[in-house]
C-alpha cells in the first residue's frame, strides 16, 4: 500500500511517506482545519478486518488518547475515511534511541536522563490503567532538544495474540519457532510473562524498558539467541552479562536500577514505574551532588586546595533575597512554541542575576524541573531560594499571553502576579516588567546605569538584545539547541544564530552564541578543537566589537584564548573582565576555575589536574559550584 501526496482523509492530507512497518505505513500529513503538521498512521487491513479487534484497539486507544504526559505522543484522532483506519497524532522531528545506538552508545549520563523521562511517562500511563506492551528503542524517539516522546500507546493491544490458544510453555514455543538465524517483530524486548504467552501488567513494561537502557548503556541487548527460540528460553531462564563488564565507567546503582528492572519473576522487581522513577531520580540527584567533589578529590592532591575549595563560606547569605525562575510551561505544547517559552525563562533569569543583592538560582538548577509539577517548598529546599516564580506562555499568531507570579516559600502565598496579553513586538517590555516587578517586590536595589536589565529601555540599542523580533526569536532557537548540548543540536544552534545575525549584524550576543556553540564542539571534541576554538574566538571578538560591555562574550573570548592560544594571562583577563561586568554569571565563574585547574603543558581539550595551589584560583571554581547545586550543567556535562 503506497498513498500519494495530496491524498485526504477527513481533514488530513497527505503530503510525504514517513515509513512502514509492522502496525503500517506512516505519512507525514497536514491538518487543514488546524494548520498544523500531524504523523498519520495508516492501519493494516489485516488488522482491521476483525472487528472485534478493531473495537478493543479503538477503546484502548482512546483510553491512551486521554494521557496528557510531556513524554507522551499525543493522539489527536483516531478515525476511518475510504475503508482505511488511522491514528492522527502529534508529529515529532528527532531520532529513535536505536537511531541513537547505531551512531554511539549513551553515556550512564545521557542514558540517566532519557530513562527518567521514559520512566516518567510510564508512571504515568499505568495510573491511568495503561500498559504499553512493546516498549523498544523504535518506539521512543528523542527530539534534537532532549525531550523524550514515547509512541504507540494503546497499539500495542492491536498486534496482541489471542493467548486462549496457547495451553503450555512448550505449545507456545513451538508456535514461534521460525527458520534460523530469523528474528523478527519485538521479541528482542519482551517479558518473561510476555513471551510465555501470560497475561502482562506494568511490570512487563519495566522489564522491557531494563532490556532498552541495558542497551542504551553497553551497546547490545542483555538476551541473545539465534533463533527465537534461543531467543525466549535466554529471556525466561538467563541472566544477563554484567553491566560493569563491558562499560566499567557505568555506576554501580544504575547497574543495581537495571538488574531489579530484569528479574525474571515480576514480583521481584520494580512493582511500579514510579518507584522505578524514584530510583533513578535519587540515583541522578547523588551524582550530581558528589561527582564534581569527587573529580576534584581524586585529581587535587593538596589538602590546603580541598580546604579551600570545599569549606569556605558560599555566595548566598543567609539573609540575602533569593529566587527561582521555574521554565515558564508552554500551553500550546508544540516544540515551535517550547524555545519560546525556555528563552523567556533564560531572559529573566539573565536579568534579574544582574540585580545588586539578588541571588538568582541558575537555568541549569531550575530546568530539572521541566516536566514535573514540583511543590513551591521542594524547589524552595532543593536550591535554597526564599521565593519562586512560575509562569506560562501562550501564543496566537502574533499575540501573546503570559501569566506570572512570585510566590513565597515559608507559606505559600503569592507575593506578586500579572498576566499580560500583548503583541510579539512586546516580548522585551514583558520581560522586563516582569524583572521589574519581582525586583521590587523582594525590595532589592536596581543596579544603575547599562548593566540593569531592568532598566534596558533605555539601551534597547545595545548588542544585548536585537530591536528586531525575527532575529531575537532565531537568537532564542539557537539558545534553545545549544542548551540541549548533543553534535546535532549544538549544529542546529549554530544554523539560527547565524540565521540572527543575518537578520541583524550587530545583535552581540547571536555572535555569543556562535563562540558558545564552537567552544562545546571543541570541548566535546566533536570537531577538531584547534578549527573549533578558532571559530569561537572569531566569534567572541567579532561580539565585543559591537558591544565591550557584555560578559557572556567576554567569558567566551577567555574560554577560547585558553584552549586555542593556550595564552593564559590574556584568558584570566577576559575571564575577570567578565565577572567584573556580571558576578552572578555561573559559566564565567566555571571556566575561570577551570583555568586553574588546567596543567600547564596540557594539549587536552578537558581540565585534568590542577595548574597551580595558588588559593585565589579556589573562589572562582567554589562560586561556579556551591550556588548551583543542583546544576550539573555548570560543570560541563551534557
Amino acid at each position: 500500500m503506497s498513498i500519494e501526496a495530496g491524498t485526504r482523509f477527513g481533514q488530513y492530507e497527505i503530503q510525504s511517506k514517513l515509513g512502514a512497518g509492522g502496525m503500517g505505513e506512516v505519512y507525514l500529513a497536514r491538518d487543514s482545519k488546524l494548520g498544523r503538521k500531524v504523523a498519520l498512521k495508516i492501519l493494516p487491513s489485516h488488522f482491521t478486518d476483525d472487528l472485534t479487534r478493531v473495537r478493543r484497539f479503538e477503546q484502548e486507544a482512546r483510553a491512551a488518547s486521554a494521557l496528557n504526559h510531556p513524554n507522551i505522543i499525543t493522539i489527536y484522532e483516531i478515525g476511518e475515511s475510504a475503508g482505511f483506519h488511522f491514528i492522527a497524532t502529534e508529529f515529532v522531528e528527532g531520532q529513535t534511541i536505536r537511531d541513537h545506538i547505531r551512531a554511539s552508545r549513551f553515556t550512564s549520563q545521557n542514558a540517566l536522563e532519557v530513562a527518567i523521562q521514559i520512566a516518567g511517562a510510564l508512571s504515568d500511563a499505568h495510573k491511568g490503567g495503561i500498559v504499553h506492551r512493546d516498549i523498544k528503542p523504535e518506539n521512543i524517539m528523542i527530539r534534537p532538544n532532549g525531550l523524550v516522546k514515547i509512541l504507540d500507546f494503546g497499539l500495542a493491544k492491536l498486534t496482541e495474540i489471542d493467548h486462549s490458544n496457547f495451553f503450555s510453555e512448550a505449545e507456545t514455543l513451538h508456535n514461534i519457532k521460525t527458520d534460523p538465524g530469523t528474528i523478527v517483530g519485538t521479541t528482542n524486548y519482551m517479558s518473561p510473562e510476555q513471551a510465555r504467552g501470560h497475561d502482562v501488567d506494568a511490570r512487563s513494561d519495566i522489564f522491557s524498558f531494563g532490556i532498552v537502557l541495558y542497551e542504551m548503556i553497553t551497546g547490545r541487548r542483555p538476551f541473545q539467541g539465534a533463533t527465537k527460540t534461543d531467543l525466549i528460553l535466554a529471556i525466561v531462564s538467563k541472566d544477563p552479562e554484567p553491566i560493569s563488564s563491558q562499560c566499567e565507567d557505568a555506576p554501580q546503582d544504575l547497574e543495581r536500577i537495571i538488574n531489579k528492572s530484569l528479574r525474571k519473576d515480576k514480583s521481584a522487581r520494580y512493582q511500579t514505574a514510579a518507584d522505578l522513577l524514584l530510583d533513578l531520580q535519587k540515583l541522578k540527584k547523588t551524582i550530581e551532588s558528589t561527582g564534581i567533589k569527587k573529580s576534584l578529590e581524586t585529581d587535587l592532591s593538596s589538602s590546603e586546595i580541598k580546604t579551600s575549595i570545599f569549606h569556605q563560606p558560599t555566595f548566598k547569605t543567609e539573609n540575602s533575597p533569593s529566587v527561582a525562575v521555574l521554565p515558564f510551561n508552554n500551553l500550546n505544547r508544540d516544540e515551535e512554541s517550547e524555545f519560546f517559552s525556555e528563552g523567556i525563562t533564560e531572559d529573566i533569569i539573565s536579568a534579574l542575576a544582574k540585580v545588586e543583592g539578588l541571588y538568582v538560582a541558575s537555568r541549569g538548577s531550575v530546568f530539572q524541573y521541566k516536566g514535573r509539577q514540583p511543590t513551591v517548598s521542594q524547589v524552595g529546599a532543593d536550591l535554597k531560594v526564599s521565593a519562586v516564580v512560575e509562569g506560562s506562555v501562550r501564543r496566537f499568531g502574533n499575540r501573546l499571553r503570559v501569566v506570572a507570579e512570585l510566590v513565597n516559600v515559608a507559606d505559600g502565598y503569592q507575593i506578586w502576579s500579572e498576566k499580560y496579553d500583548r503583541t510579539m513586538e512586546d516580548i522585551f517590555e514583558i520581560q522586563d516588567d516582569i524583572s521589574r516587578s519581582i525586583a521590587e517586590a523582594l525590595k532589592v536595589k536596581l543596579m544603575s546605569g547599562r548593566t540593569a536589565m531592568t532598566g534596558i529601555s533605555s539601551s534597547r540599542r545595545t548588542g544585548n538584545r536585537s530591536t528586531n523580533i525575527e532575529a531575537h526569536q532565531s537568537y532564542l532557537k539557537g539558545r534553545f539547541y545549544w542548551n540541549r548540548r548533543t553534535w546535532e543540536s549544538l549544529r542546529l544552534g549554530i544554523e539560527h544564530f547565524s540565521q540572527a545575525i543575518d537578520k541583524d549584524p550587530i545583535f552581540a550576543m547571536a555572535y555569543v552564541g556562535m563562540a558558545d556553540s564552537y567552544n562545546l564542539l571543541g570541548y566535546y571534541h566533536e570537531r577538531l578543537p584547534k578549527q573549533a576554538y578558532l571559530k569561537a574566538k572569531s566569534a567572541a571578538m567579532k561580539a565585543l566589537e559591537i558591544d565591550d560591555m557584555i560578559a557572556e562574550a567576554h567569558a567566551s573570548l577567555g574560554y577560547s584564548i585558553l584552549f586555542y592560544d593556550w595564552d593564559w594571562p590574556a584568558s584570566q583577563k577576559e575571564y575577570l573582565k567578565a565577572i567584573e561586568l556580571n558576578p552572578n554569571y555561573a559559566s564565567a565563574h566555571q571556566w575561570y576555575g577551570w583555568y586553574f585547574l588546567r596543567p600547564e603543558s596540557s594539549k587536552g581539550g578537558r581540565f585534568d589536574s590542577p595548574r597551580t595551589t595558588d588559593r585565589s584560583a579556589l573562589p572562582g571554581y567554589q562560586r561556579a559550584s556551591q550556588p548551583e547545586p543542583a546544576s550539573c550543567r555548570t560543570f560541563g556535562r551534557s
